[in-house]
């Protein structure tokens, strides 16, 4: 297996200062990251680009005019990080070998072998952050791969998170042992109350939240979540029924669901093919014994009559009715 060429880590630069070599469109596409992240920025180059000259002139950025020499990086408070952007390889090279020689990180744009640091493709969801690289192999693969996530990772999930930070204290207060808080928060994050989070439902996560902390002991409810499988090509899945059906430990599913769609289920999850004369009692009963349960249905939703709320109704009343206290979702 090929080593690793860079380690990946996250980088605190709130209040701290990065230099930046350059002043065109490609130094600005750096500085529009280091000023999401509360560095402070000067910038060195003969001129400004109109995007950066507005930023001065609003005062995010400070601004040094001339050429590039050394001897700007030891005035003033020593840079955290300096990032190369200048369209000139050799004040690019310059500033390489400035910075190595004060054991300074550097990074410069589109030239990996001068860098101590790369640049990731990033997906934000703050507090949530990730991060995608190539290692400067194959920069197009890696923002591929960021567009692949940013579609399968929404923007509620930076809800999720931040709610789950405002609540930490409280966690370390009620359970302060590790191994308690890390089987809350495994629990919690993968429970039927996350979901109402990624729903938008905040104040009702956190107090379904709250409720799991008061009573940490306990059993887990039930839950079930139908799914429609579709035209039955896994194409055609949408992002949250994906990510519900992966959320399930057990996936039952109609003898005619497509083995692809199945197989979308995670890799540790089992699977139980469902005879048409079952009708559900195989889930019930997996669901009266605390399970998270995925039951994927045969069809289309793209039908007038909506298999997707059909199928959630049919299954909530079902649920209901043999006094399971579950939840029942759909997904298309």
């Amino acid at each position: 297996m090929r080593p690793m060429q860079y380690l990946p880590v996250f980088f605190d630069l709130r209040d701290r200062p990065v230099t930046v070599i350059g002043g065109g469109a490609v130094a600005m596409r750096k500085i529009r990251l280091l000023l999401a992240c509360q560095a402070r920025i000067r910038v060195l180059a003969p001129l400004l680009c109109a995007d950066l000259a507005q930023r001065h002139h609003d005062g995010l950025i400070d601004f040094r005019p001339g050429e590039f020499s050394p001897a700007l990086l030891d005035d003033g408070d020593t840079p955290a990080l300096v990032i190369a952007a200048t369209d000139d390889e050799d004040v690019n090279a310059a500033v390489a070998a400035a910075c190595r020689a004060r054991r300074l990180p550097i990074n410069v744009v589109d030239s990996p072998s001068l860098c101590d640091f790369i640049f990731p493709a990033i997906i934000d969801r703050s507090p949530l952050v990730m991060a995608v690289s190539s290692g400067g192999a194959a920069p197009v693969l890696a923002r591929l791969v960021r567009s692949r996530i940013e579609a399968a990772v929404p923007a509620a999930f930076g809800q999720l998170a931040e709610l789950a930070e405002t609540l930490r204290p409280q966690v370390k207060a009620a359970l302060p042992d590790v191994d308690s808080r890390r089987h809350f928060w495994e629990s919690t994050l993968e429970s039927a109350d996350a979901e109402l989070a990624l729903q938008g439902d905040i104040d009702q996560a956190r107090q379904a939240f709250l409720a799991r902390l008061a009573a940490p002991g306990t059993p887990e409810k039930g839950e079930a979540l139908l799914i429609a499988a579709g035209s039955g090509d896994p194409d055609d899945m949408t992002f949250r029924a994906l990510r519900l059906l992966q959320r399930a430990e057990l996936v039952f599913h109609d003898a005619d669901v497509p083995a692809a769609i199945v197989d979308l289920a995670r890799r540790d999850a089992d699977r139980v093919a469902l005879a048409a004369a079952d009708e559900g009692a195989q889930v019930l009963a997996a669901v009266r014994a605390g399970r998270r349960v995925a039951w994927l249905r045969a069809g289309d939703g793209t039908r007038h009559d909506d298999m997707a709320d059909r199928l959630a109704r049919e299954g909530l009343r079902t649920l209901r009715a043999a006094g399971v206290a579950g939840h029942a979702r759909a997904g298309l």
